[in-house]
């Protein structure tokens, strides 16, 4: 699981997504002081209530065919985005956020904020 401090300002940063997910109440669990996980298996920001998805969480915020396998369509897609994006170093957590701001939201990452 990424925890960069890179990565979380791209969460943060990432408004469209973090309004779509219900903020918890307690958290199941508190590690480091600074994290939390809730009864959903979402990492949080103990402070700052900013949701750290995981690979697979962001990948379910793309749409599903309806069998719920993603499509060849989606992973052709991905294939496509990692070529252009790949020599930015990023891990598979920035890496899907990225795709999944792109393809949602019409958005990049410019290296300080999604434009």
């Amino acid at each position: 699981m990424d925890i960069s401090k890179e990565y979380i300002e791209m969460c943060g940063k990432a408004v469209e997504i973090q309004e779509l997910i219900e903020k918890p109440t307690t958290g199941k669990y508190v590690y480091d002081g600074k994290f939390c996980v809730d009864e959903n298996d979402r990492l949080w920001l103990a402070d700052d209530k900013v949701c750290l998805l995981r690979q697979d969480q962001s990948q379910d915020m793309l749409p599903d065919e309806p069998n719920h396998f993603p499509s060849l369509t989606w992973i052709e897609k991905f294939a496509e985005f990692y070529k252009l994006n790949y020599q930015k170093r990023w891990t598979m957590e920035q890496l899907w956020l990225a795709f999944v701001m792109n393809e949602r939201f019409n958005k990049v990452w410019d290296g300080e904020n999604w434009v």
